[in-house]
């Protein structure tokens, strides 16, 4: 299963909205960074990037953020639930098959 359908997988299984916004190739040319940002109630989110350390991928977490979304953003449409919480991470690929 390639990588970034495993994140999806990973997501959805602990209710969270997950996307990869950036992806470049390291510097060593032998990695991937990826830029993810996910949402939902924090101990989703947690849980989520649990399930990404616990992957079968070879990672390395190079930053991580996360805020209360409630705090950075106010929806205009009083109806719309917006997320408690905003995670932005990086990370290294540093395997492009999982082990």
């Amino acid at each position: 299963m390639p990588f970034l359908d495993a994140i999806e997988k990973l997501a959805e299984k602990v209710a969270v909205k997950a996307e990869v916004s950036f992806v470049e190739v390291a510097g060593d040319n032998l990695s991937l960074i990826v830029e993810m940002k996910a949402s939902g109630s924090f101990e989703n989110v947690y849980r989520f990037i649990t399930l990404l350390e616990n992957s079968p991928y070879n990672l390395e977490f190079v930053s991580a953020n996360i805020q209360n979304a409630n705090a950075l953003t106010a929806s205009a449409d009083k109806n719309k639930k917006v997320p408690e919480w905003a995670a932005t991470f990086q990370m290294k690929l540093l395997s492009f098959t999982n082990q």
